[in-house]
């Protein structure tokens, strides 16, 4: 039995997902999730993952009472936590971070049980910190050069972040050609294209006001040379496709959340976004051009830790210099219908460049160590069945 400890945001649920489904699907182990009251406990069940509750939120932006009650509702939630794992008697913890994870990963620890934590960015956070103190091994997603500091290099593996576009890419695995070749098929999917640059507009699994609210204006007049795709978050697609109306952009295509981002990553020249890490890995494995804009409210300001790792692959926009002026003088570079194939020709280089920073099979590589760390433990930390694949 394994448990995942994971919630809160999208970017730490799927690539706990991703493993988790693995294991199970393909490996016959037994899964367990614990979390709290975030969007985990609808997409556990949506994969028919038993789900274990504990009282925990997030402690970032609330006021001062609740920052003086917080080391008390970290008690309480440890305290759960261990009663839910004597109960269910896990083998060992798989933990991708975030506040959730910390009452888990001190539960585990306290009953000798094997943390093992995947943390997606290239520095930890404080939970992600803390939980590296205890865990027998580290997966990291982004390569830095803090994450061998913290620990001995073999705690330490740079695996790249488990995804569901894993398997979800329309077009041939990544993992079944070279890089070379995969990196020319991105040149192909662009030299392929007619018709106006395309932009895909995403702010994470929680949507981005600051992108709803500037780039309808920014594209005020330039309606002819763009199509666009906006994810909006949850609430926020309405007043988003009436600031496209207001600025007589009429074809926009606007939604609260997409499923998969496969299709809209695919579809799009370009894409203005976040730099979440998982947003990160989604676009180096597509490999598509990309304007991050990191939110500068990230705990020790991860995301812009993650969008410079990426070089001059992407083009980085601090969060106080994103206006409708400043993204406007980018686009109308973009706008002559007459240089639409130089401007194609020059994303495809960009997104082949980014996709050089993929790790395809992270997933692969995550279970495939967990599977060999779980013989140094117990027997039963195997399969159920011992003619499992």
């Amino acid at each position: 039995m394994i448990m995942i400890t994971a919630g809160g945001t999208g970017g730490h649920i799927m690539p706990a997902l991703s493993v988790g489904n693995e294991l199970r699907d393909k490996f016959n182990w037994d899964i367990c999730w614990l979390g709290g009251d975030g969007m985990e406990v609808a997409l556990s069940s949506k994969a028919n993952i038993p789900f274990y509750g504990i009282n925990i939120r997030a402690l970032r932006g609330k006021g001062l009472v609740r920052k003086l009650l917080y080391p008390f509702i970290l008690i309480r939630a440890f305290i759960q936590s261990l009663v839910i794992l004597r109960r269910i008697k896990p083998n060992f913890v798989f933990t991708t971070g975030g506040y959730i994870g910390v009452p888990a990963a001190l539960a585990a620890y306290i009953l000798g049980k094997p943390i093992f934590l995947q943390e997606q960015n290239t520095a930890f956070g404080w939970a992600s910190g803390l939980i590296s103190l205890l865990a027998t091994r580290i997966y990291m997603g982004l390569s830095s050069k803090d994450s061998a500091s913290k620990d001995s290099a073999s705690k330490v593996l740079v695996c790249g972040n488990p995804s569901p576009i894993e398997r979800a890419l329309s077009y041939v695995n990544p993992t079944a050609k070279s890089p070379e070749e995969y990196q020319q098929h991105i040149r192909e999917r662009y030299k392929n294209r007619e018709g106006p640059i395309r932009i895909f507009v995403i702010g994470g699994s929680q949507g981005a006001a600051i992108f709803n609210r500037v780039v309808p204006e920014a594209l005020a007049g330039l309606e002819d040379s763009f199509s666009v795709w906006h994810q909006a978050g949850a609430g926020k697609a309405t007043e988003t496709t009436l600031l496209y109306t207001k600025h007589n952009i009429q074809g926009a295509k606007v939604e609260e959340f997409i499923d998969s981002v496969v299709e809209p990553y695919e579809w799009a020249d370009l894409v203005i976004a976040r730099a979440g890490a998982m947003t990160v890995t989604e676009l180096s494995l597509v490999g598509v051009a990309a304007i991050l804009v990191p939110f500068p409210y990230a705990t020790g300001n991860h995301q812009m830790h993650n969008a410079r790792a990426l070089g001059d692959a992407v083009t980085v926009i601090d969060n106080a210099q994103f206006n409708a002026k400043e993204l406007r003088i980018l686009l109308e570079v973009w706008s002559d219908p007459s240089q639409r194939r130089n401007i194609r020709n020059s994303m495809a280089e960009s997104a082949a460049n980014l996709n050089k920073f993929s790790k395809p099979n992270a997933t692969e590589t995550i279970v495939n160590d967990l599977r060999a760390l779980s013989e140094l433990y117990k027997p039963s930390m195997t399969s159920k069945s011992s003619n499992a694949n």
